[in-house]
């Protein structure tokens, strides 16, 4: 039996010092992945950390799962919606997978 295909980005927020201000948010709106369309919000912490938050919408029910590139540790995973938000804290530099089920 054929596999079917990995539904899957990165996400790597990486942001030079001089935008490394605690409390400032950036947002990239209207990315599209198949059929799901996203915006990604990334919020300074202290000492590198990010806060990011995925905000979805799709024509079909889709659950999403974050999860560490490196280490593959999950971080965050939602239910099947037609659309959500999910969040989860990450470190500047580093890249995490999100899978579309």
């Amino acid at each position: 039996a054929e596999k079917s295909p990995r539904r899957e980005f990165l996400i790597g927020p990486t942001l030079p010092k001089i935008l490394l201000q605690e409390g400032k948010q950036y947002t990239a709106r209207n990315l599209r992945y198949g059929a799901a369309l996203m915006n990604v919000r990334c919020r300074v912490k202290e000492k590198g950390e990010i806060g990011v938050t995925l905000q979805y919408q799709s024509d079909q029910p889709v659950g999403l799962i974050v999860q560490n590139r490196d280490s593959g540790k999950k971080l965050a995973r939602s239910k099947k919606m037609k659309s959500g938000t999910l969040s989860f804290q990450g470190i500047n530099g580093d890249v995490y997978v999100v899978m579309i089920q």
